[in-house]
């Protein structure tokens, strides 16, 4: 299980989902939200644990577009 802030969590096509980097451009992937407490979210299942998750306004990013991860 992992613990993302829920701002990191969007619905798009009817589930939630999480905004990735992969290969530098947006990707998203469905997850399954276990529950949420208070600012943040508990997936059971959709992440490996070794994803970039855009947190900073994901709803306004499409699949494909390119981006560069801070550190």
């Amino acid at each position: 299980m992992y613990v993302v802030p829920k701002r990191a969590v969007i619905e798009r096509d009817g589930l939630k989902r999480v905004v990735v980097i992969t290969d530098g451009k947006v990707q998203t992937k469905p997850v399954t939200v276990e529950r949420e407490v208070g600012a943040d979210v508990y997936i059971s299942a959709g992440l490996m644990g070794n994803e970039s998750i855009i947190v900073s306004e994901p709803d306004k990013l499409k699949t494909g577009d390119r981006v560069e991860a801070k550190k």
